[in-house]
């Protein structure tokens, strides 16, 4: 009766220990199987981000060609306005970075921003240009973002040359989000 009890005892033991082991395993297949995952997330994103330098690398160089080609331009205003349409472009991934969130951006505080921005170069304390941005709960991913931006920037650098230069303005924004 007492060996029955050291051999229920041991093979308890061994069980236990067999099952801890397991345990270890499991644990350890599961960890790696997240980092696995989490090594391809990060190089994905690493690829879009080295996509997206490409690309706004190109829009940059797409912009000075066309600068080039305006005429009776002084190289103030050239640089000027190269430096808006360049800080609306990293304004974009300043945005995603403060957001934490690298699928869309809220269209409010990036549209104040890059107002704001926009007339500290292309004003002086002579300009009067007020501004409203409604664009509250409207939220929009990088490809559609990025042409609205260089748009809005063109539109915003006109207004200022040829309205804000010569009479007070307001500049109205207002963004609705449908489906």
């Amino acid at each position: 009766k007492r060996l029955n009890n050291w051999l229920t005892a041991g093979l308890l033991v061994i069980s236990a220990g067999l099952f801890y082991i397991f345990y270890l395993a499991t644990q350890r297949r599961n960890k790696n199987t997240a980092l696995t995952k989490q090594v391809a997330e990060n190089k994905l994103l690493l690829q879009e981000v080295h996509h997206r330098v490409k690309n706004n690398l190109q829009i940059v160089s797409s912009f000075m060609l066309l600068q080039q080609m305006k005429k009776n331009v002084d190289s103030d205003e050239l640089i000027k306005q190269l430096q808006s349409k360049i800080q609306a472009l990293a304004l974009i991934h300043q945005q995603l970075h403060q957001q934490n969130s690298f699928a869309t951006i809220e269209l409010q505080p990036y549209f104040e921003q890059l107002v704001t921005d926009t007339l500290a170069i292309h004003t002086d304390v002579n300009t009067q240009v007020k501004y409203s941005i409604n664009a509250y709960n409207t939220s929009l991913n990088l490809d559609t973002l990025t042409p609205l931006a260089l748009v809005t920037t063109e539109l915003l650098l006109n207004t200022i040359k040829y309205v804000a230069a010569k009479q007070s303005c307001t500049i109205n924004i207002t963004a609705v989000q449908n489906n």
